[in-house]
Order: C-alpha cells, then structure tokens, then sequence
C-alpha cells in the first residue's frame, strides 16, 4: 500500500495530541469516514460508516480549575475553512454544555486552557 504524504493540517492534529499526551488530558481522536468490506464465500459486500458528519477531530477531556472534566472537543485546521457539517456539529455540541474549538496551532488549546485555569499549561 502506498504511503499518504502529511498534509500540513496533519501535522497541526499530531502537535495538538501530543500536547494533550504531554499534558496528561484524556483524549482520542476521532475518525469519520466509511469502509467496503469485500465479500467472502459466507457473506455479502458491507459498506460500513463510522463517525458523524462533521464530527470534530478530537475528543478530550480536560480537569479545569473545579477538578470536574469537561468535554471539549477540537477540530483541527491549517488554513482551510470549516465545513457546513462542521459547523452544524459544533453547534450541536455547544447545545449539549460542550466546549468546541477550532485549533489552528498548539498555541490555540495552550490559550484555550489557560483562559480556563487549567494547572498543567
């Protein structure tokens, strides 16, 4: 199988988890997308989705000056735009008491957590 090249947008996502990583906060990325799975002598061909539409990149799930964890989730970009979908899904999550951030560089999610009080930054 051939290599994908990084994209730069891929190398602000690998930063931003490996500063969650660093700073001991639970998190894991979040993967969308779908899958054939081809069809064998005892089943049929499978078209499996996985994710939701827009779904941002990581979950996480920082301890914040109450010591309570909240739920924030973080989509990461370089220079493009967010996507309809990801805009309806951070609108979604809001609704729900959630944080969503939009993560151009570590320094926004350094930023975002000292804003909050968080310890570790």
């Amino acid at each position: 199988m051939p290599r994908r090249t990084k994209t730069p947008e891929g190398y602000v996502l690998d930063a931003v988890l490996d500063l969650l990583s660093v700073e001991r906060i639970w998190h894991r990325r979040m993967n969308t997308g779908a899958h054939v799975v081809a069809a064998t002598e005892t089943t049929k061909r499978r078209f499996i989705k996985f994710g939701s539409k827009g779904m941002a990149d990581v979950l996480a799930t920082p301890f914040l000056f109450s010591r309570k964890p909240v739920i924030l989730w973080i989509e990461t970009k370089w220079k493009s735009k967010q996507r309809e979908a990801q805009k309806e899904f951070q609108a979604e999550v809001e609704e729900a008491g959630h944080y969503y951030l939009l993560a151009r560089s570590t320094d926004d999610v350094i930023a975002w957590l000292k804003e909050r009080k968080f310890k570790g930054v």
